[in-house]
């Protein structure tokens, strides 16, 4: 298909077309929550919660490696205490009220009794790991918030001392993600007990987050490259992730998961990413950029907090139609974006800003700013549009 005349706008260096597609991820997990076994057979891809988590974990490597490589390129080094204090203002303000709000709920009787422990694991973002604990349908979800906050403590020493100091640094990630479906399958061969937690656990979920560090490494060195095997790769990428790939893994399940399924997932999400961000004339990067599409990918984040209180083994809204339930997170998720969320982004841009300016260096010449969570770093230069097939 033929480029559209104008690129996916901007809004306060987002770039949007990756707001729309965390909003087509969080409306996988809604879809997949909320209504999966009421789906017709052709559209069960709809209700794949997990294709839209690994798109969520994609687009924060790339992102969170971006923004930690373009400090080092501007200051030589990386301020750890501004880096976790961007990250507690980003996650912890909604999560705490989420927790406060659940356990009112399970105090006054409202939803089923859930322990202190439980409580505690998921304050702590180790309910991946507390697998004698971890147990209600409310704070399930955390797992997926675990998994990336382990990722958050881990990478940006790894990024320094394993990555950036490294001749080779894209070949140690390479090996790392290739090495992932072994230790996948070394996990269920040798600790059958912990079979039923591969799904969750950091060390078997890590290589989504380090394929999105791989691309933004790539496109940092190889960026022409990168557009123009993205652009002939999008409709292949997105026939496998969204068609071909749903109907392997229902056919053959964990085994072909554990070992090609996720990591193809991963491979076409990065392809999906990468086109987006270098060829934004495209219709398909212009379609994600949809007003309605990037709102709910701003409050994707809440929607994905929210949406556990009303879905699936929710019995919160007891015998309601099941339309009553998508709605009324959406309703709470919006109230959560613009009453606690917003006024902390606004704080953590503030931190941003005046945290990653170059020592030396007069604000608003720096070579590199702060990266949004859900858009490239504001500044990053267009690059030309390659032919492209969406």
């Amino acid at each position: 298909m033929g480029e559209s005349e104008e690129p996916a706008p901007r809004r306060q260096g987002r770039l949007q077309p990756l707001d729309g597609l965390r909003a087509v991820a969080v409306a996988l997990v809604v879809i997949g929550h909320g209504f999966a076994d009421q789906l017709p057979a052709p559209l069960a891809v709809l209700g794949q919660g997990g294709r839209g988590v690994d798109i969520f974990f994609v687009l924060s490597g790339y992102l969170i490696t971006t923004l930690l490589t373009n400090e080092l390129r501007a200051r030589g080094r990386l301020d750890y205490s501004a880096f976790y204090a961007r990250r507690a203002l980003r996650i912890l303000p909604a999560f705490l009220a989420f927790l406060a709000v659940t356990a009112a709920l399970s105090l006054t009787g409202r939803i089923e009794p859930i322990g202190g422990d439980e409580f505690a694991v998921a304050a702590l973002f180790v309910w991946n790991y507390a697998h004698g604990v971890a147990d209600t349908w409310y704070l399930g979800h955390t797992w997926s918030l675990s998994v990336e906050e382990q990722f958050y403590v881990l990478w940006p020493l790894a990024l320094v001392l394993l990555v950036w100091r490294a001749r080779h640094r894209t070949r140690w990630l390479v090996a790392l993600i290739v090495a992932a479906p072994a230790v996948r399958i070394a996990v269920y061969l040798a600790q059958p007990d912990e079979r039923g937690y591969i799904a969750v656990m950091f060390h078997t979920r890590y290589d989504a987050l380090l394929v999105g560090a791989l691309l933004a490494l790539l496109m940092a060195s190889h960026r022409e490259a990168i557009q123009t095997w993205s652009a002939r790769l999008i409709v292949p990428a997105l026939v496998l992730l969204f068609g071909i790939a749903p109907l392997v893994e229902e056919r053959y399940g964990m085994p072909y998961a554990y070992t090609a399924g996720w990591t193809l997932d991963q491979a076409c999400v990065a392809i999906l990413i990468a086109f987006l961000v270098t060829v934004p004339t495209s219709r398909l990067a212009r379609l994600l950029a949809r007003r309605p599409l990037v709102l709910i990918g701003a409050m994707s984040y809440s929607i994905y907090l929210w949406q556990q209180l009303f879905l699936g083994g929710s019995t919160l809204l007891g015998s309601a139609p099941a339309y009553v339930g998508p709605l009324a997170a959406v309703a709470t998720a919006a109230f959560s974006y613009y009453v606690i969320e917003k006024p902390f982004l606004r704080l953590k841009r503030h931190l941003a800003r005046t945290e990653l300016v170059p020592d030396g260096t007069r604000p608003g010449t720096e070579p590199a700013v702060a990266l949004d969570d859900a858009g490239e770093a504001p500044g990053t230069p267009p690059t030309a549009p390659a032919p492209e097939r969406l």
